[in-house]
């Protein structure tokens, strides 16, 4: 998870979202996986499969939704916004 983080900050999405996946196939629920493959969908304008990811981690941890997360779905939102004006 280290790569994608560092893939991530050099706009390398698709390798990012390489390396989640990775991560995503020992442990389905990775929130650290989860959320950075959201960023990096969000970035390439996949506003559906980063929503899904965040979804995913507000399912699995009901108790306690991260700052982080809610911006994130903020972020979205205006993003989707601007690209489809």
């Amino acid at each position: 998870l280290n790569s994608a983080a560092c893939f991530l900050h050099l706009n390398r999405y698709r390798k990012c979202i390489e390396q989640c996946d990775e991560a995503l196939e020992i442990d389905c629920n990775n929130k650290k996986a989860l959320f950075r493959r959201a960023r990096a969908h969000r970035f390439m304008d996949k506003f559906d499969l980063a929503e899904k990811d965040l979804m995913k981690i507000i399912e699995t941890r009901r108790e306690k939704v991260s700052m982080e997360v809610e911006n994130e779905i903020e972020l979205i939102g205006s993003r989707r916004q601007d690209y489809e004006t």
